[in-house]
């Protein structure tokens, strides 16, 4: 992962103003601070914790505990993850903004010590009733203690401006501050859980297969990158597509998958009962394969990556090849690819939504419709205009009269088992918005 890095303005607020500039990289997920030479010499008495940013990349763990419950961020192996969900990654804004505001954080002016006033700052231990305070405590990888703060109010100035300015205490300590600086907390730690999964567009997809528990399959394909449309194969006898684009629909289902919850890969037994399987190929040989489990009213997923090296449809002779996608990748980026994608999804079992569940459980019933039934030529009644009796009744005598007053044999019945029932060729209706039912697919 590249690193990037933030500069920090850290200004003095008493005697001579002067500027520590520090350094935060991003090595993985690692937050860490190097003060330059001139801001390692200075120390700024009104810090309310004095040599904390120093040594911001000492801090291995932030510990939030609210009057709901409480959550850890830990960093292992370089990488910072929620300790309650067996370190799985966080988004690491969050927690970067943290250390950076507490370590900068600077008092401007002390309040109450008297427990009796807390209330009125929100700076009550979180255990207290009506608690609205936060306790954050940040330790090294020894467990020692860092720094521990009472988050309470944000101050608001006249007209209920917000103000980058809150009332908190050092933990153990009965002094209340006004302090500059704020940070945002989340109320659980599955909130800063980095929620996507993996993404893989449609562009990329050559075919999916969808396999349901009893063995029935549904797949879609298509023969080059460049043609938009997906083909379902199998078409039961006596069915057509719902919609023409309909197959494309499932060459969807790998973008945006995002996550609701996590737990460790083994938690979730996917053969009991098994539920669909899902595989995804794409143009350039990355496989993707789905595992999915409905648990307590919950969906589950498994993802596992491979390669497979593309197949390549010949170039008729005396043709031109054509040119291959500009999204497809080589074979050893995408065989780096799969290596980094199982990396990352083998550790774990995934909570996803019912939406996303739904794309890798596709049925053909969902793509598919009854044929209309053909037109009998003896039938004496085939080219009267017909009239769904599923209309309300007014509308029904409204086309009725209309027809009638143009000379159409006019007959009142069920629609098809299909229902696209439609005016024979010539026949008009009223122009009004009833006149005739919509025939759009669903």
């Amino acid at each position: 992962m590249k690193t990037k890095s933030l500069a920090l303005l850290a200004v003095a607020a008493i005697g001579t103003v002067g500027l520590a500039v520090y350094s935060l990289n991003r090595s993985q997920d690692a937050v860490t601070a190097t003060p330059s030479p001139e801001g390692a010499s200075k120390e700024t008495k009104d810090r309310l914790f004095p040599g904390l940013l120093e040594k911001i990349n000492d801090v291995a763990s932030v510990t939030i505990q609210q009057k709901d419950g409480e959550y850890t961020l830990a960093k292992a192996n370089g990488r910072w993850g929620l300790a309650e969900k067996a370190n799985y990654p966080i988004e690491m804004e969050s927690v970067r903004k943290l250390l950076i505001a507490m370590g900068e954080m600077r008092k401007i002016d002390p309040k109450t010590s008297d427990p009796t006033h807390y209330a009125a700052f929100g700076v009550q231990d979180p255990g207290t009733p009506e608690s609205e305070s936060a306790l954050v405590t940040l330790k090294d990888a020894s467990g020692s203690e860092m720094a521990r703060l009472v988050y309470g109010k944000e101050h608001e100035s006249k007209g209920a401006v917000l103000t980058n300015q809150r009332y908190v205490r050092r933990g153990g300590e009965a002094q209340t501050w006004l302090v500059q600086g704020t940070f945002d907390l989340k109320a659980q730690g599955a909130d800063l859980l980095q929620k996507k999964i993996l993404e893989v567009k449609r562009d990329r997809i050559r075919s999916v297969e969808i396999t349901q528990a009893d063995g029935s399959l549904l797949a879609v394909d298509r023969a080059s990158p460049t043609l938009t449309d997906f083909t379902l194969l199998a078409i039961p006898e006596g069915k057509e597509l719902t919609y023409p684009t309909a197959p494309g629909s499932v060459a969807s289902g790998l973008e945006y998958v995002n996550l609701e919850d996590v737990a460790p890969a083994g938690t979730i037994d996917y053969s009991a009962p098994p539920g669909p399987t899902a595989r995804f190929k794409t143009f350039d040989g990355l496989v993707v394969d789905v595992k999915t489990h409905d648990k307590d009213g919950k969906a589950w997923a498994k993802f596992v990556a491979s390669y497979e090296e593309p197949h390549v449809e010949p170039t008729p002779e005396g043709e031109t090849p054509k040119p291959a996608a500009p999204a497809l990748k080589s074979p050893e980026a995408v065989q780096a690819e799969v290596e980094e994608l199982n990396r990352l999804l083998a550790p774990w079992d995934f909570q996803i939504s019912s939406y996303t569940r739904s794309n890798f459980g596709k049925k053909m019933s969902e793509l598919v419709k009854d044929k209309p039934a053909p037109i009998d030529p003896n039938d004496p009644d085939k080219d009267a205009y017909i009239i769904p009796s599923t209309l309300p009744p007014e509308i029904q005598e409204q086309i009725k009269a209309d027809q009638e007053a143009k000379g159409n044999k006019v007959i009142i019945r069920d629609p098809t088992p299909a229902g696209d029932v439609k005016p024979q060729d010539g026949a008009t209706t009223p122009d009004h918005d009833h006149s005739a039912p919509d025939h759009q697919p669903h």
